[in-house]
């Protein structure tokens, strides 16, 4: 039988596994990252130390194969192949798989710290079972500070009741990695006609492990140490600690620590780069979603974003935090067909920048002037709108942070989450996790001075919180007092949504108010019609850009 991949292991320990009866069956490796199919070298790197025997290795299918074969080690070279087409944006698990020619198929993600006997172990045990494989997850490694942290408590339960999953499909969601799998080339095969092609990677295998499982034609391997490269998902509770064995050696090897403070295009390095420069919360905001690594935000490094911008927005004036807010409204990727790959990747970084944004506005909306309140409340309305009607693969994403944040919330109660379909219900605002500024905004206009205030903001104000379905009588009467006193300096953009809060949603309560109000709004009209016979058609133009 010939040798493994790698010359030699090295240092690296290597566990001894015991050949099959049959033998060691050929094999097709397909690597791949999280979100898609282009693939780090690190991957290639510890594909090459692994202990398989080569000359039972049919081919290693990468993303351009050509270009990477240069930098892949010797020993690999040679077996290379790009994947069917190339040139596809998504994954098709059943052409791929298809066109392997090995008896299993292992898949190899890029985002993993693995020892050498890792695909002998996945392939005789999925040999023996008659079954496929996958790794369960519980160490995970930040290649960014080189630290190890391991999983104390999974939320499978929680997730098995907020999805209605049985008790194992949720274990196999959360706790197992599906760019582990492994498994006989015609089982995976015959699995695969039943997924579409995807964007994601893993959701894609996700699926596919999901169809095997419903089928008891697979199983998680539990006693195999190993690491996934990132941070663990959210809700999981973790500690700082260092596995036994080789994954360190192998981790320190694959990402030296002197290079991890240079890797270009990390979000790591983009928020130190913010924090070194002390920028505004918008500058910030626009160098956060200006940012493509071709791959998803982790939640490691949502958690710097939310971090950076926190620290951003504490050291900013109220003006700043509102201009911050006005840059997410204006995010390609929740604008009307903006849901492309891109978007997809860059969506939990974009959600993390909202979820420091909201904890501020909670925290500190009693200091706000009027003019802050008011253009906030709007932009958050103009945010929910845009983020509830967002293309069905930014959804995806976005479905899936919105549950978890509710999750957490509601200290793992599952009811308060909301559903794929809760998301196109009336409250859009609380569906995506925006009405608790907007009440932190609505308090704090409540108790803010009436005189001298901006009419424009109470008149966004009142725009926001009538169609977030937000009432509050005291707030009402001030507000509409406000605008009567300074109802010269009323213009055509604002008329329409004084009309729609007043009639449409009925925000103003007492009567005698509202008579006035509409009397003193249609002498306003009145002038404004003098000075421009087209306002007519511009407001109904405006407030139709307003809708959409």
């Amino acid at each position: 039988m010939g040798s493994g991949f790698g010359d030699s292991p090295g240092s690296f320990a290597v566990e001894t596994i015991k050949e099959p009866a049959s033998g060691w069956p050929t094999l097709s490796v397909v690597v791949l990252s999280p979100d898609g199919r282009v693939a780090s070298r690190v991957a290639l790197q510890q594909l090459a130390a692994q202990d398989y025997p080569m000359d039972r290795l049919k081919e290693v299918v990468v993303f351009g194969a050509e270009e990477v074969r240069s930098d892949t080690p010797p020993p690999l070279q040679a077996l290379l192949k790009d994947f069917h087409d190339p040139k596809a944006d998504s994954l098709n698990l059943d052409t791929e798989l298809s066109a392997c020619s090995g008896d299993v198929v292992a898949f190899w993600g890029d985002d993993h710290v693995s020892s050498p006997s890792r695909l002998r172990k996945q392939v005789a045990e999925s040999v023996s079972a008659g079954q496929a494989t996958l790794l369960q997850r519980d160490w995970f490694f930040d290649h960014e500070s080189t630290k190890f942290v391991l999983v104390k408590k999974w939320p499978t339960a929680e997730l098995s009741d907020a999805l209605k999953l049985s008790k194992g499909l949720a274990e196999l969601m959360v706790r197992a990695d599906a760019l582990t799998l492994c498994g006989s080339r015609d089982a995976l095969v015959e699995a695969s006609k039943e997924v579409a092609p995807t964007s994601s990677s893993s959701d894609g295998l996700k699926e596919l492990a999901s169809i095997l499982q419903k089928g008891e034609v697979m199983h998680t391997i539990k006693d195999f140490e190993w690491a996934s490269v990132g941070s663990p998902p959210s809700q999981t509770m973790y500690q700082r600690g260092k596995p036994q064995g080789s994954l360190v050696n192998i981790a320190e090897t694959a990402w030296p620590k002197e290079s991890a403070a240079l890797t270009k295009g990390s979000y790591a390095k983009l928020c130190q780069e913010i924090e070194d420069k002390k920028l505004e919360p918008a500058q910030a905001t626009e160098m956060i979603l200006a940012q493509d690594t071709g791959k998803q935000a982790k939640p490691f490094d949502c958690d710097k974003i939310n971090k950076v911008i926190t620290k951003s927005l504490k050291a900013s004036s109220p003006k700043q935090a509102a201009a911050a807010l006005e840059v997410l409204t204006k995010w390609p990727g929740i604008q009307v067909g903006g849901g492309d790959a891109q978007a997809v990747r860059q969506f939990p970084a974009f959600f993390a920048v909202i979820q420091a944004v909201k904890h501020h506005i909670n925290e500190n909306a009693d200091f706000f002037d009027m003019r802050e309140i008011g253009q906030m409340a709007e932009a958050l309305l103009t945010l929910a709108r845009r983020m509830s009607a967002v293309d069905e693969r930014v959804n995806e994403v976005m479905v899936t942070l919105i549950a978890k944040d509710f999750l957490g919330a509601a200290g793992g109660d599952a009811s308060a989450i909301p559903t794929d379909a809760g998301l196109k219900t009336a409250d859009f605002v609380g569906t995506v996790g925006l009405r608790d500024p907007l009440f932190a905004l609505c308090s704090a206009a409540a108790d803010a001075p009436l005189t001298n205030q901006p009419v424009k903001s109470l008149t966004s104000l009142a725009y926001a919180l009538a169609e977030s379905n937000i009432a509050h009588a005291g707030l009402s009467q001030k507000v509409a007092r406000g605008i009567m006193q300074n109802i010269d300096k009323i213009q055509r953009d604002d008329v329409g949504k004084i009309f729609i809060a007043m009639h449409d949603k009925e925000w103003f309560k007492d009567e005698k108010t509202v008579a006035y109000l509409t009397e003193s709004l249609m002498e306003r009209v009145r002038v404004l019609k003098r000075e421009d016979p087209n306002l007519t058609a511009q407001l109904v133009t405006n407030q139709e850009n307003e809708d959409r």
